[in-house]
């Protein structure tokens, strides 16, 4: 085979769709075969503590360990899955969350090219993510899903996708960024007022309106509890600040990230443009990782689909910088959780040093800059 058909092959839609659904099969048995599945038993296990009534946020030692983190809503989603025996149930959600980020990607107004890179170059991440059983890989689609249906100007459906993220994990929301850059705020509003509501209640069709309260209750408490936590697991730019330059608090850092990001709305007569609209897209998904001071190495899957995003929203001239920084990211954030790294390097500086966020922080910053003057009125962009 020539590398003309290679390229062919390897662009064509089928196939990738095939490769995503193949990566997540495959590396769904062989988690379970490890066995290293216990996110998912404890997801699988929300629901039967949701209809029996049991309150879904203190610690279940004999059925899982952890604690259950996600809203009430998240547990009625469950009931799809924990229908099946549990060998059945992680496949079926994990190709769930294959199946959400894929489409995503497939719909959105740009070039066929620059879909199959964003494809290809965020494989490897959503393995990685896929390996975790948490949701990480669809709240990447339902945010870049947000983005598609506000661009078709389906804001009905763009806030379906907000609400639902929400309360799939609280990252979700970050979408609702997007909506400054719109029209048609007030149906907006109104709409988002009316996913909230529905979603909020879906736990109803188990249990009784004192029990969700109850439950909701209990949820804030939980998150408020993990709040407070100090987890080492934290792979964020916070944390690199903190381990590398100098000891600030999270606080201070996190309301310097929030002016950084708002910022760029200020150009409001950019919001026409679609490389402006884009780029915010990218900017979302980096800046929900990298200023969570709960990140940890699965969720990057979220900020590797943003670089990649970010990418292929510039000019098709070669800028060797950038190419640069893709090599850095799939290199250093993408390949050193696997075997390619050896241990030493990971145990003694990738993880003592938060490295595995700093090619996603160069990008961040360049994205910004981007935003702050690099689109300008009337480029010619990716369409």
């Amino acid at each position: 085979m020539n590398l003309s058909k290679i390229k062919t092959l390897f662009s064509n839609h089928t196939f990738i769709l095939w490769a995503y659904i193949l990566v997540s099969v495959i590396s769904t048995i062989h988690l379970y075969f490890i066995p290293e599945i216990n996110f998912y038993v404890m997801y699988e296990y929300s629901f039967f503590h949701l209809i029996e009534n049991k309150n879904l946020y203190p610690a279940y030692p004999k059925e899982y360990e952890d604690v259950f983190l996600y809203s009430p809503t998240f547990s009625v989603l469950m009931a799809f899955f924990a229908i099946f025996p549990t060998f059945f149930g992680i496949i079926f959600w994990n190709l769930f969350n294959t199946l959400i980020l894929y489409y995503a990607i497939k719909y959105i107004a740009i070039d066929d090219n620059k879909k199959v890179l964003i494809w290809w170059f965020g494989l490897h991440e959503a393995l990685t993510a896929l390996q975790r059983t948490q949701p990480n890989v669809m709240i990447t689609g339902l945010i870049i899903f947000t983005f598609v249906f506000f661009e078709r100007k389906q804001i009905f459906w763009a806030t379906c996708m907000i609400v639902f993220g929400f309360y799939i994990k609280i990252y979700g929301i970050l979408g609702a960024a997007l909506f400054l850059l719109y029209r048609d705020k007030l149906r907006f509003s109104l709409y988002f007022g009316f996913w909230l509501v529905f979603f909020g209640l879906l736990p109803l069709i188990f249990i009784s309106p004192n029990q969700l309260v109850y439950l909701y209750v209990e949820w804030y408490k939980a998150l408020v509890l993990e709040a407070k936590v100090d987890t080492a697991l934290d792979v964020s730019l916070l944390s690199f600040i903190q381990q590398n330059i100098y000891q600030i608090e999270d606080k201070y850092l996190i309301l310097s990230g929030i002016i950084i990001f708002c910022l760029p709305y200020l150009r409001y007569k950019m919001y026409s443009e679609f490389r402006f609209r884009f780029l915010y897209l990218a900017n979302i998904l980096l800046w929900v990782i990298l200023f969570s001071p709960a990140s940890e190495s699965s969720t990057y899957v979220i900020a590797v689909y943003g670089v990649a995003i970010w990418y292929v929203s510039s000019n098709d001239s070669i800028d060797y910088y950038k190419i640069f920084l893709m090599i850095f990211v799939f290199i250093l954030t993408s390949l050193s959780p696997s075997d390619l790294f050896p241990n030493f390097v990971r145990d003694q500086y990738i993880k003592p040093m938060v490295l595995k966020a700093l090619p996603c922080i160069l990008v961040w910053f360049y994205v910004m800059y981007d935003l702050y003057v690099g689109v300008q009125k009337k480029q010619n962009l990716l369409l």
